[in-house]
């Protein structure tokens, strides 16, 4: 009987181990290496050198920093769908739209677009010939004579008005003087704030206004380029101003 029992007992070992075996399959793995480009708020290149690369995905966090050339190199990365990141201080963070990485080898280069450090500190609303808003606007210093900068203005209907929270949005170029004072004369008229954004006569409006990076037709993410300045969002106040 003792037998018997020690026998049933390697049966049952040996049917355990003919189960169906885990899938097991190696996980594919690659190399993305790529440059990190780098502009100053006027669209002049300037140093990468420190920028910290990311590629994050499904249980996937993995980070390089590069080089002074703006060079960065990461390996063993699966093969899967990823998404690249770029940070720096003082610049906007940079991202390259959904990857679905199954190569060997991937080069990727990110843009960086600086936002500009003055910010508008003080301005003057007013309604030109009772129609067009116009904004008499002091910089907190100076941008340099024959620099390119942006001026965006978002008007709401609440005090929380910001680049995300607004009913209209007016981006205008400058080619500085040298001065810290200028005039914004944004495309927003009373007529289009009462027709297409529900606004009434004695209304407040509050406005923001932001200093943007001179990027032609806007900045980069990654490897897309979208409308819009890289703006400068720090120090910002809200002013006010009463529809006609």
């Amino acid at each position: 009987m003792k037998q018997t029992y020690t026998l049933l007992f390697v049966l049952v070992m040996l049917c355990a181990g003919c189960s169906e075996p885990e899938d097991y399959s190696p996980v594919l793995r690659g190399t993305i290496s790529g440059k990190v480009i780098a502009y100053n708020e006027y669209q002049e290149p300037e140093s990468a050198e420190g920028a910290t690369v990311t590629i994050t995905g499904y249980k996937i966090n993995m980070q390089a920093t590069t080089d002074a050339a703006g060079n960065y190199s990461i390996e063993n990365v699966p093969h899967t769908d990823l998404i690249i990141t770029a940070q720096k201080p003082g610049f906007k963070g940079s991202q390259r739209a959904e990857l679905n990485f199954f190569t060997e080898k991937e080069e990727i280069d990110i843009r960086m677009s600086k936002a500009p450090s003055v910010y508008v500190k003080q301005a003057e609303l007013f309604w030109h010939q009772n129609d067009a808003l116009r904004a008499n606007f002091i910089l907190s210093a100076a941008v340099p004579a024959g620099k390119d900068y942006k001026i965006a203005t978002f008007v709401g209907k609440t005090p929380d008005v910001s680049d995300t929270n607004y009913a209209v949005k007016s981006v205008n170029g400058f080619t500085s003087l040298g001065e810290d004072s200028n005039l914004v004369l944004p495309s927003i008229s009373v007529e289009s704030l009462k027709n297409r954004h529900g606004f009434k006569a004695g209304d407040v409006a509050y406005v923001k206004i932001y200093t943007g990076a001179t990027v032609i037709y806007g900045y980069w993410e990654g490897d897309k380029y979208f409308e819009g300045p890289g703006l400068n969002t720090s120090n910002a106040q809200t002013f006010t101003i009463r529809i006609p």
